[in-house]
C-alpha cells in the first residue's frame, strides 16, 4: 500500500531536507515499520484501508479547493499566491491523481493574478517566476539549447521571467538576489550581464526568497477544514505512525506546507557558480569575462553577502563560502572562509541525527535554519561551534582513503 505509507510521515520529513540534503534522504523514505505486536483490535484488511484512505483524500482535496477559493477572494497578491499553492497541494502526493485540469487551470489563474501589473506584487511571487513560467528561456550561456518548460508545463502560464524579475529588482533594488538572477538571463560578455552584476555587487545585502516563502506557506494552510478520519484510519494509525497525523489538523497543514516549500528549486546557485567560478563547468576553462579583476571583485562581494545573510538557507551560505574559498586561493582571507564553511558543516552534520518531525517541521518553515540547528544541538548537549580539529564527513573520508592507500 505505497500511497498510504508514503503520503505523510517520512516522505514529508525527507521533503523538508530538499536540495543539498535530498541526496542524503534518497532511498530512506521507507514505509513506517509495523508494530511487532499489533493490538488485535487494530487488524484491518488492507484493501479496505486503501478505500477509506482514498475517500479521505477526495474529501481533503475538496477542502483545499474551498480554502483556496476563500484565500483568492481576498484579492491581494500574497493571498493569491497562497491560493495557488493550496491548489498545488491537491496533486502533491505522487501516487495521487486527483488533481484535475480545472485544478491546474485555477493554479495558473491565481498565479497570473498574483503578479498582475498595477499593484505592489508579493516579492516571492515574482521570484518564483523563474520556475513557474512555462516555456522559460534556455540558459543564456548555452546557445542552441532547448528552452525548458516551467513547473506549470502544459498550463502555458503566460508570464515572462525576465520582465517579472525586473519588476522585483525595481521593488527591492538593494537586494542582490534579483539582480543576480537577471544577470544569469543575459549572455556572458553582454552589457546586460555586466550591468546586472554590478547592481548585485552594489546592493548591501543578498537575501534569497525561500525564507519568506516558509511563513507564507504556513499561513496558507492554516484553518483548512480537513476531513475527520474514519474509524478504520484511526485504528490503523496505531500501527502506521504516519496515519496518526490525520487526527492532528495542525500536523496535516504543516506537512503539506513543508512538502511544497522544500520542492521549490534553489534558483541562483548554479548561475552564481557559473558566472564566478575560476574553473568553469566540468573543470573546463571559464569564460574570459569571468576571470577579470572586476568580475572577481563583484563575485567576492556578492558571495560574502550571501554567506552573511542569516535568513538565507544553509545550502546557499555553504555554496557562497565554498566559492569564496576558491576565489581567495593563496590569500590570507581564505583561512576565514574555510573556517566559516567548517562551522556551517558542523551545524548541518550535528542537526541531522537530532531532527524530529514534531519540533523541526514547523520551526524550519518559520525560523532561520541555523537558529533551529543551534537550538537542537544545545538540547542534545552538543556544542554549537565545531571543536578545534573537527573535520566534515567528506574530509574525514578523504583523509581515511589516503591513509588506507
Amino acid at each position: 500500500m505505497p500511497a498510504l505509507r508514503l503520503a505523510f510521515s517520512q516522505s514529508a520529513a525527507r521533503w523538508l531536507l530538499g536540495g543539498l540534503l535530498a541526496s542524503l534522504a534518497a532511498g530512506v523514505c521507507a514505509a513506517p515499520a509495523l508494530s511487532a505486536e499489533p493490538a488485535e483490535s487494530t487488524a484491518i484488511d488492507e484493501s479496505v484501508l486503501e478505500q477509506v484512505y482514498a475517500q479521505w483524500k477526495r474529501e481533503a482535496a475538496q477542502a483545499l479547493r474551498e480554502h483556496a477559493k476563500a484565500l483568492a477572494a481576498r484579492g491581494d497578491s500574497r493571498s493569491l499566491l497562497m491560493a495557488m499553492y493550496v491548489m498545488r497541494a491537491i496533486g502533491a502526493d505522487p501516487p495521487d491523481q486527483s488533481q484535475s485540469a480545472s485544478d491546474r487551470e485555477k493554479q495558473r489563474q491565481f498565479y497570473q493574478q498574483a503578479v498582475r501589473e498595477g499593484q505592489p506584487a508579493e516579492p516571492v511571487a515574482l521570484w518564483l517566476s523563474q520556475g513557474l513560467c512555462a516555456g522559460k528561456k534556455a540558459p543564456a550561456d548555452k546557445p542552441g539549447a532547448v528552452a525548458q518548460p516551467g513547473e506549470f508545463r502544459s498550463l502555458q502560464a503566460d508570464c515572462d521571467p525576465q520582465a517579472l524579475l525586473e519588476r522585483l529588482a525595481q521593488q527591492e533594488p538593494d537586494n542582490a538576489a534579483p539582480w543576480l538572477a537577471l544577470a544569469a538571463l543575459h549572455p556572458e560578455g553582454s552589457a546586460g550581464r555586466e550591468q546586472a552584476l554590478q547592481r548585485a555587487a552594489e546592493a548591501p545585502r543578498a537575501l534569497f526568497y525561500e525564507r519568506r516563502l516558509g511563513p507564507l506557506l504556513h499561513e496558507a494552510f492554516q484553518n483548512v477544514a480537513w476531513p475527520e478520519p474514519s474509524k478504520q484510519l484511526e485504528l490503523a494509525g496505531l500501527n502506521l505512525p504516519g496515519l496518526s497525523d490525520l487526527n492532528e489538523k495542525e500536523s496535516i497543514s504543516d506537512i503539506y506546507a513543508v512538502g511544497l516549500w522544500a520542492a521549490v528549486p534553489y534558483n541562483g546557485l548554479t548561475e552564481m557558480r557559473q558566472m564566478c567560478s575560476q574553473t568553469g563547468s566540468a573543470c573546463r576553462k571559464p569564460p574570459a569575462a569571468a576571470t577579470t579583476p572586476l568580475r572577481q571583485q563583484q563575485c567576492r562581494t556578492i558571495a560574502a553577502h550571501v554567506a552573511a545573510e542569516p535568513d538565507n538557507l544553509m545550502v546557499r551560505q555553504m555554496v557562497a563560502l565554498a566559492l569564496l574559498v576558491q576565489l581567495t586561493e593563496g590569500e590570507p582571507q581564505q583561512a576565514r572562509w574555510k573556517e566559516e564553511l567548517r562551522q556551517r558543516r558542523w551545524l548541518m552534520e550535528g542537526w541531522l541525527p537530532n531532527y524530529t518531525d514534531k519540533y523541526d517541521l514547523r520551526a524550519t518553515l518559520l525560523r532561520p535554519e541555523a537558529e533551529v540547528m543551534r537550538q537542537r544541538l544545545r538540547e542534545a548537549g552538543q556544542p554549537e561551534t565545531a571543536p578545534a580539529g573537527w573535520l566534515p564527513l567528506s574530509e574525514r573520508k578523504a583523509a581515511s582513503g589516503k591513509a588506507g592507500g
